[in-house]
Order: structure tokens, then sequence, then C-alpha cells
């Protein structure tokens, strides 16, 4: 049976008093209490001191403690600060990047600063109701408690013909030091029997999401085709895709989009982490167990925008379309014609 803490009462405290004036030890009261010696030791060091512990002084010390908050959290000290975190959340941005854009929304103020633990600290200490449950349901994975990330699945799909794999990508391509080059994959709905298509630019993660007629090689190119067709030129140079049977048609999608398209070895997620990490950001708004044949592409285009708007630590906290934006300037700056939409 799991015992209780109960405070010391006013009875309590007289005897103890009483002990301290007849000189017993502080185990000898802690004995005749039935009390910790610790506890007797804490009682007397806050009210004492041990040659001038006063019962009544003591009771009230510790009525007005018992009523006095022991700390208040940075985020309720600060309403200005509360109200940018909460509504930072209610858009689905994560704690971390709360933080960061906080530091670019007010370079100067050092008192709209919060780390993101404070937040998930903050989240996770309020009462049940609905307020916790709107900001946990805004969180990306939802839990209800704080748990540590476990690695999902690999990949089980088989091989195809005329691959070109991903050994032989050009090293620019690697480095992220020209945009332009692509990840590509699907996330599928539920019972397998729908997917949406995911397209994720390497350098300033910017995404375009396909809606999918069926899940077939057919409908995946026609729809990555469409999709991809009004990319700038120069923002538009390769794919690079895991070896799923819907991009059989791989080559006639590089001859209509004029890429060239490179494949990661079997089971090896990490060879587009970019746009695994950003499937999971997907997965906020279209969750596992989701029949992804309801969403038309205009509900793709919003949680596209919705994610391109969303500050990132890996941008210094700049969104993917304000990196994707600055991309485009710079091509219509260095050749004086706009680029197209």
């Amino acid at each position: 049976m799991v015992k209780s803490y109960k405070h010391l009462n006013e009875i309590e405290r007289h005897l103890i008093m009483i002990g301290v004036d007849q000189g017993m030890s502080i185990r000898r009261l802690a004995h005749i209490l039935r009390r910790s010696p610790s506890t007797i030791s804490r009682e007397i060091n806050r009210n004492g001191p041990l040659w001038n512990y006063d019962v009544y002084s003591a009771h009230n010390k510790a009525r007005k403690r018992a009523h006095t908050p022991r700390f208040k959290r940075k985020i309720d000290a600060n309403a200005g600060l509360r109200r940018y975190v909460l509504a930072g959340i209610k858009r689905c941005w994560s704690p971390q990047q709360i933080c960061g854009r906080l530091c670019m929304s007010y370079p100067d103020d050092k008192e709209m600063r919060i780390s993101h633990e404070t937040i998930y600290a903050a989240i996770y200490a309020m009462p049940k109701g609905e307020l916790r449950k709107t900001l946990v349901a805004s969180l990306r994975r939802k839990h209800t408690n704080r748990r540590p990330r476990r690695a999902g699945g690999a990949d089980e799909r088989g091989k195809m013909l005329d691959m070109v794999s991903i050994h032989e990508r050009p090293e620019e391509i690697e480095q992220r030091r020209i945009p332009g080059h692509w990840e590509g994959d699907l996330i599928i709905g539920k019972d397998h029997k729908s997917a949406v298509g995911t397209l994720v630019e390497r350098s300033s993660r910017y995404l375009v999401l396909a809606h999918l007629k069926q899940r077939t090689a057919q409908n995946t190119r026609l729809a990555f085709t469409k999709n991809l067709k009004d990319v700038p030129k120069p923002l538009l140079k390769s794919l690079t895709y895991d070896q799923g049977k819907e991009m059989s048609q791989h080559k006639k999608l590089a001859k209509a989009l004029d890429i060239s398209i490179f494949f990661a070895d079997p089971h090896s997620p990490w060879q587009r982490g970019t746009n695994e990490n950003t499937n999971g950001l997907i997965r906020q708004y279209l969750p596992k167990g989701t029949d992804l044949s309801s969403q038309s592409q205009k509900d793709l285009d919003d949680i596209a925008l919705s994610l391109n708007t969303r500050p990132r630590k890996i941008l210094g906290f700049k969104t993917p379309l304000e990196v994707y934006n600055e991309f485009i300037d710079h091509y219509h700056s260095a050749n004086g014609v706009a680029l197209g939409p």
C-alpha cells in the first residue's frame, strides 16, 4: 500500500515545541510522533531556530506557505509570450519551431524567449481539460504523455528495371549546394487502398502533395507530372525515390519533366531523409488509417501550405516557402526574367 504524506498539524507542532524545550533529540521527537526524523528536522529548520521554536509562529508560517505558489512558470508570467506560444501550437508548429521563430520575431526582446522543453513541460503540466486536449492534439505525435521515439519499419517493396542508383547521383545533390533536387514517396491510407504523393525540395524543404485517383504507376506518373510541371526549370533538376512499384514508369516521368531520377537502396529510408521527415509532419494532418481517397487536391494544397509556412530549425527558423521564394527571386534577378509561379 502506498503511504500518503500528511502535513504536520497544530497539535504535532505543539508537541515538538514541548520536546524542544525539554531538550529532546530530533530522533526522539520523530519516534514519539511516529514521523520521519527528516520531517521533524525540516519543520524546525523552516520555523525555528531550534532554541526558539514557537508553535503559533510555525503554524502561521506553514499556512501561509500552503497558499503561496512555489513558482510561476515563465509561460504564465508573460501574457504576450503565452499568447504567441499557444497560437503557434494551434497552428501545428512544434515547440522548437516556436522558440526559433520567437528569436526572429523579437530579436531585441529577451523576455520573449523560452525553451522548447519549457513549452512541453507547460503543456503536459496542465490539468486535464479542453485546453490541454486541444494543445496535445496539435503536437506532431499527439501523445497524451511524453514518450521516446521508436524506429519505423523498413520498406519491403521490390526492385525495378533500368533504375539509376542513388550512388550515381552527383555530389552537388548530396551537399544541397544547388536547389532544384527533390525527394518523393507515397503515404498510404486505410487498408492500403489509397495514397497521396509527397514531393519535397531538398534545399528549401518546400512540399508538394499530389492527389492520386488510384495507387497505380500510371496515376502516380500523371499526378507527379501535373503537380511539378509548373515548377520553374532551375528548381526542378532531379528526383530521388525509393524502389516502390508505383515508379515503374519512371522513364516516362523523367522525359515529361526533363529531370533525372535516382533510386535509393532497398530498406534505406535515411537516404531520403528529408522526405521521410516531411512524411512524419504530414501525418499530423493525415493520420495512419485515414481514407486518403476522400482528400481532394484542394485539401492537399491547404495541408502543403500549412507546412510550407511552418518555421524550420534546419532553415534557421525561416519557412520552406520563404526559402523557396528566395531561390525564385535569386534566379529572377540573375536572369532578369520571371520564372513563373
